[in-house]
């Protein structure tokens, strides 16, 4: 499949999938949630629970089936999901200031009663429920230029060697009342094949695979440090475990040019947003180094997995406030990408990995560079009189489920506007734990209603049972017509993130 990902370091695999509200004329709304569930597991009018269910779909072949009511059903194809965007340059505002009521920590409660007006700015504001817009949103009326994406400067790879090393496991020092007899520490000494940093001399212990990628493995590791006591030796230092990715020199030439994923841009991008400290919320590169034959990749080891795993392990969505938490994190992170103006290309909840209360973005292989055109401000991007970049096209790429209508079609591309469009589809399946189309193709149903404007009517047939400010939110994510789609600074001023 076009852009199907590589290693993706510390993750389980997992999946998930929703569906997204609407406003009608005049600011009316009903919702409500409705049972969804894998294909084959219900027949014709089966009673169901009602509460969502989830299910990795990677292939078109997957079919969801929704139950409205106990009555007729309604079979639709599914492999897709949504994106959504956030600026960091004024953050979430007010979101996460209130504690919820169920104790999660940044986040307001779930239950919170929705406002019957809402207070918007710019575009936003006109599509509001009672301001006057009819629920229809103004388009990005400016002229657009189309570039090719910025090259990524070579990134900085220093040597190193694999090898086996001695390692000394056990107790750092013998018991007291061992040391008060004379007792020695009951160390012990190992070989073990370990990554050692020709320039810096740091050391990280291999313990397993995690898993294996195109252009090679993702491994297990354990940092190490030299034993003050003995010259040449190596201690275990397991409180801090890394994520070593592999990567095959031979495989990256067999691959150039016939392949979407770079992993030397790769290597480039993380390596950007890195600079100056890098983001809580984005994949930090702790050391690049290479010998003759391969790359090794070292970052922090994400104990949570994907939350792809999560929200399939929990079998439906998330409590409002909890998705608020996360996707307020998600965007921060994408954020911080954008203003480098860097465009991931290939948001979804594979490529988030949990860490403690936290979400990570990882997997830059498909990250592009917008140029910035010099009549182009970048205190004032949205200018009337400035245009909108394009890039050229590049070939679908991305998971289908997430992917943005334009690259489907292969057709030049807004690269923010494309990463916005997934994190969409995130939201919805955040929400909901099932995805809300398939293709984003007129091929499939609930992609006719999406681009017919009626994802509110979706959610209602699915009756999903999420705020207003919600609702209006994943509409004004999955526009099929990127000029009419959010930004990222409309939405991190969206009352559903901010309230």
């Amino acid at each position: 499949m076009p852009g199907q990902d590589c290693g993706r370091e510390g993750r389980t695999d997992g999946g998930v999938g929703w569906g997204l509200p609407t406003w009608t004329e005049g600011g009316g709304e009903s919702w409500g949630l409705s049972a969804c569930g894998r294909t084959g597991g219900m027949g014709r009018g089966s009673p169901r629970s009602n509460r969502a269910r989830l299910a990795r779909v990677r292939l078109p072949s997957k079919t969801w089936r929704a139950i409205h009511g106990g009555g007729g059903e309604i079979s639709w194809d599914i492999l897709s999901w949504v994106r959504v965007a956030y600026s960091s340059t004024q953050g979430l505002g007010a979101a996460g200031e209130a504690q919820s009521r169920r104790g999660l920590p940044g986040a307001r409660g779930c239950d919170a009663t929705c406002r019957d007006a809402f207070s918007f700015s710019g575009d936003m504001a006109s599509s509001a429920p009672g301001a006057g817009g009819g629920g229809t949103r103004r388009g990005d009326t400016r002229p657009a230029v189309v570039v090719d994406p910025e090259p990524f400067p070579a990134p900085r790879i220093a040597p190193g060697v694999v090898r086996d090393c001695q390692v000394l496991e056990g107790p750092a020092r013998p018991p007291a009342r061992w040391r008060a007899f004379g007792g020695r520490s009951q160390e012990s000494v190992r070989w073990l094949r370990c990554l050692v940093s020709a320039e810096t001399g740091r050391a990280y212990c291999f313990t397993r695979t995690l898993r294996e990628c195109i252009f090679g493995v993702v491994r297990h590791g354990v940092t190490l440090e030299k034993d003050a006591g003995a010259g040449g030796v190596y201690r275990l230092c397991p409180s801090q475990p890394v994520a070593i990715k592999c990567v095959s020199k031979q495989k990256i030439e067999e691959g150039r040019g016939r392949l979407r994923e770079n992993p030397i841009d790769e290597l480039a991008a993380l390596q950007m947003v890195g600079a100056g400290g890098g983001h809580q919320h984005v994949q930090r590169l702790l050391e690049c180094l290479e010998d003759d034959e391969a790359i090794y990749a070292v970052s922090p080891f994400y104990q949570g997995g994907e939350l792809f795993a999560v929200i399939e392990a929990r079998g439906g969505g998330l409590p409002e406030a909890r998705a608020r938490t996360l996707f307020s994190q998600i965007l921060s992170g994408l954020a911080f990408m954008h203003d480098r103006r860097l465009c991931h290309r290939d948001m979804s909840l594979e490529n988030i990995l949990v860490d403690g209360q936290d979400g990570v973005i990882i997997d830059m292989g498909m990250c592009l560079r917008v140029p910035l055109l010099p009549a182009l401000p970048p205190s004032h991007p949205d200018d009337p009189e400035t245009p909108r970049v394009l890039l050229r096209k590049q070939g679908q790429c991305g998971k289908i489920t997430y992917m943005d209508p334009v690259v489907l079609e292969d057709k030049d591309f807004d690269g923010f506007a494309v990463d916005m469009w997934a994190c969409g589809v995130i939201l919805f399946i955040l929400l909901a734990g099932v995805p809300p189309l398939e293709l984003p193709a007129l091929t499939d149903p609930r992609y006719r209603m999406i681009q017919a404007g009626k994802l509110g009517e979706l959610m209602d047939v699915w009756q999903m049972r999420i705020s207003r400010e919600a609702k209006h939110l994943l509409e004004s994510l999955l526009k099929a017509v990127p000029e009419e789609r959010a930004k990222m600074e409309e939405v991190i001023r969206h009352p559903w993130l901010t309230g």
